[in-house]
């Protein structure tokens, strides 16, 4: 093909045996990279720049976890790209995440790294390492940059915000399916955080480390028992009746009740080979007809 000599388009001729195409491609340049946190308070993406996370973001200890475990920060890079002088693409944000290099160093305190851990564009605390004074910088930038553009501000994480964030309500609970296995269903539950955070799946999905801040029952285990790291509830005999599961908060905000949410569903126990199975294959294997 032929290398850009404008600036604004490319000529890209591309060969195959005895067929010849020409493709024209326009030059686009990265004006802008941001970053943005999530699980925190995160700016919402303007239409043609980059959002910048509100400054500063805080990692702080989740309520009711014995073993004072710490929010987590997923970090997003977002690029404004836009044409060359000349060219015809109007700028506009997108997420580049899946090619960004994210970096943490010490803001306030030099040692400030040594309580967090930078996994790709996640970050974690490492319980008990408690700062006098710290903060990380996160900042994101795209391979190969040479003039500087394709690096991000530093978003700011404050260490020594030590309120314990507590659930407000407990969203989305409920069950589905396994198809490989018919006698055990999967849970899902949502968090709404005091900090105006919400966090999805945390029982056994990707907010599983939320997971410590709830209790999981279930109103007989012998009937059907909860296996809340894995959010599996697994049924171990037939039941004539709905049975309840119950969610809790292991901690309230002060002064208020600890969020609470209930789901019912059907034990029935799906026949195995050689079984002889009585009553209905769905919902509720009997139905009494008195309250006897």
């Amino acid at each position: 093909g032929n290398a850009p000599n404008s600036g604004r388009l490319s000529t890209l001729t591309l060969r195959y045996g005895m067929l010849e195409a020409a493709v024209e491609l326009e030059v686009v340049s990265v004006l802008a990279v941001g970053v943005v946190g999530q699980l925190g308070p995160s700016a919402e993406l303007a239409s043609g720049s980059v959002a910048v996370t509100p400054q500063p973001l805080a990692l702080r200890p989740l309520a009711g976890t014995g073993d004072q475990q710490f929010q987590a920060l997923e970090f997003r890079a977002l690029a404004t790209l836009s044409s060359l002088p000349g060219g015809a693409i109007s700028p506009s944000t997108v997420d580049v995440t899946a090619s960004a290099v994210f970096s943490a160093v010490s803001g306030t305190t030099g040692l400030a790294t040594r309580a967090v851990v930078l996994q790709g564009n996640l970050l974690t605390r490492l319980p008990g390492r408690a700062l006098a004074e710290s903060s990380v910088l996160v900042s994101a930038r795209l391979p190969g940059d040479q003039a500087g553009s394709s690096t991000s501000p530093a978003a700011e994480v404050v260490l020594t915000d030590l309120r314990p964030v507590t659930v407000t309500a407990l969203v989305n609970f409920s069950t589905y399916s396994r198809a490989q296995d018919s006698n055990r269903m999967g849970l899902d539950l949502g968090l709404e955080l005091s900090d105006g955070s919400k966090v999805a799946g945390v029982l056994g999905g990707r907010g599983a480390r939320f997971g410590a801040m709830v209790k999981v029952t279930s109103e007989d285990a012998q009937i059907a028992s909860v296996d809340a790291s894995s959010g599996m509830v697994t049924v171990h005999r037939n039941w004539h009746r709905p049975l309840k599961i119950t969610a809790t908060a292991n901690a309230a905000p002060q002064g208020q009740m600890a969020a609470r949410a209930e789901l019912v569903m059907p034990c029935n126990l799906q026949p195995g080979v050689g079984d002889a199975d009585l009553g209905s294959r769905q919902g509720l294997p009997v139905v009494l007809t008195s309250s006897e």
